[in-house]
């Protein structure tokens, strides 16, 4: 088995808008295969690609999860080498495992803010 990654998700050019100084983004989160395992610490995550054209660290990311989960972003170097970090209803981290059927068939939005034009 591998290890799982994720990848923001972007609709259409309508879920990315300028807000003051920064351009928000909005959009679901896709986990490879199911049988995938979660790496402690976070699993890979980038927002470049796609519609996302960010170079930068975003300034914050949220998620909001449909089954309960908890989610956080671990801001890397750039847009490109965040990760996810995935934590159970009891609020403890997911350990070593091959993603649960309640994680990887979870409805996860985020919304994340960076600097415009970067």
């Amino acid at each position: 088995m591998a290890n799982a990654t994720a990848r923001p998700v972007v609709p259409t050019i309508l879920n990315t808008w300028v807000a003051g100084n920064k351009m928000i983004i909005t959009g679901t989160v896709a986990f490879s295969a199911p049988t995938d395992i979660y790496v402690v610490g976070g699993i890979p995550f980038s927002f470049f690609g796609g519609m996302i054209k960010a170079r930068k660290k975003p300034y914050y990311v949220q998620f909001a999860s449909v089954n309960g989960n908890t989610y956080g972003y671990v801001v890397g170097t750039d847009a490109s080498n965040g990760k996810l970090k995935i934590f159970t209803a009891a609020g403890t981290e997911l350990t070593a495992i091959a993603l649960p059927a309640g994680i990887s068939g979870d409805t996860i939005n985020f919304e994340a803010a960076f600097a415009p034009l970067q």
